[in-house]
């Protein structure tokens, strides 16, 4: 891509002028709909002009010994939209930006910014006050409305830039806190954590859980700031959607992991064995959230696997061990026999030949027995919406409802 096209791009990504890109697409479909910007496929000697020139834009770079810079400059970036709330992930070796005076009119931004320090550090001078983030203090707020001159350590520092009318209300609090030294440390720890957690899971998250998580965003920075009853009360229910969502994800990926247990999910979350239990007490859980997902994805292997594996097998592969133990639990969770559900596939027509498109699937997936008419047995949900990924699975008043 060219320094021309990088110089464009950074500036529609602040303005919120790309739309969401999950992260799960190719480069070459997320280029135009995200930001990305990596100086490791650059030629060494143009490392430092290329990345000086796509921060044109916003600030000025500099570097102690400008001539070290042509024997190479590592910096990459990678932005994603939280819903309006836009997040930068910058990984990056010591350097400093400049914004003047003449670049903060000039931009016309006024977005609250923080900066969350994953490792190394940054001081950062902003509006005559001085804040350092490190792995002791790992976040600073800042205001994009004014010049600010930031110096780096070997750094991956992440910046939230949250629109202003998210947190109206909080403007006399948040300008307080950015008039201090250091002033973000102020605020509740669960920030710092919940800022963590999120950076983590930024690059797997699809675009409903991304929304979820700029909403989960406001409510706890609301939280923090001014930690009323109603506030922490308010962001409870998103952060936990947030949490519940990340460990779904986490639990669906390691399903074939016969170690997959309580201990691997909460170590997953970074959170307490008591706060674990919570998000998953509608579900049956965390054990029994793990039981269900694994019968779940027993039975769509059942009715899509062509070879005809036995069920045994199957069933081994995603920890059940005992045969007869499958079969009771199967059972109780579908109504109906592993056994019946095969059978019920391979009776029906599944292939046929076709002059114009050749191979066509017909009679899939199955009908359901009429004693299981109604509900959904890929999402877990009856046809009334009721949650079923675990018996009397539902999800904490006030909060959306988490994707199966």
């Amino acid at each position: 891509m060219g320094h021309q096209m990088l110089n464009e791009v950074l500036p529609r990504f602040l303005n919120r002028n790309i739309v969401f890109d999950s992260t799960r697409c190719t480069d070459s479909e997320s280029t135009e709909r995200s930001y990305h910007f990596d100086t490791k496929w650059m030629e060494k000697e143009l490392q430092f002009d290329a990345h000086a020139n796509e921060l044109s834009y916003l600030c000025e770079l500099c570097y102690k010994n400008i001539q070290s810079t042509r024997q190479g400059h590592r910096a990459s970036k990678k932005g994603y939209n939280l819903g309006d709330i836009r997040v930068i992930d910058r990984i990056g070796e010591e350097m400093s930006f400049i914004k003047s005076k003449q670049d903060a009119i000039r931009l016309n931004l006024d977005d609250w910014v923080f900066m969350y320090a994953a490792y190394g550090g940054a001081t950062v001078d902003g509006n005559g006050v001085r804040s350092t983030i490190n792995s002791l203090n790992r976040l600073a707020l800042i205001t994009a409305e004014h010049p600010f001159n930031v110096h780096f350590a070997d750094h991956e520092i992440v910046y939230f830039s949250v629109p202003r009318q998210r947190l109206g209300g909080l403007e006399g609090a948040m300008a307080t806190l950015t008039s201090l030294p250091n002033g973000a440390n102020r605020f509740h720890p669960m920030l710092t954590k919940y800022f963590g957690t999120l950076t983590a899971e930024l690059p797997n998250m699809s675009e409903s859980e991304a929304v979820l998580a700029g909403d989960a965003t406001t409510a706890i920075i609301r939280a923090a700031i001014a930690p009323s009853k109603d506030n922490i009360a308010e962001a409870q229910p998103a952060i936990m959607a947030t949490q519940f969502e990340t460990a779904k994800r986490f639990i669906d990926d390691n399903l074939r992991s016969h170690d997959l247990n309580v201990q691997r999910v909460q170590a997953a979350l970074r959170v307490s064995r008591r706060q674990l239990f919570k998000i998953f007490d509608k579900c049956d859980g965390v054990n029994g959230f793990i039981r269900s997902r694994r019968l779940h994805a027993c039975y769509r292997e059942l009715i899509s696997d062509g070879v005809g594996r036995p069920i045994h097998q199957i069933a081994e592969d995603y920890g059940f061990t005992n045969p007869a133990n499958f079969s009771r639990l199967f059972r109780r969770e579908f109504g109906f026999t592993a056994s019946d559900a095969r059978e019920e596939i391979h009776s029906r027509p599944r292939v046929s030949t076709d002059s114009t498109h050749g191979l066509a699937l017909r009679g899939y997936p199955p009908a359901l027995p009429a004693r299981l008419q109604g509900t959904d047995h890929t999402s877990g949900r009856t046809s009334s919406g009721q949650c079923r990924v675990g018996p009397a699975c539902a999800w904490p008043a006030g909060a959306t409802a988490p994707r199966s």
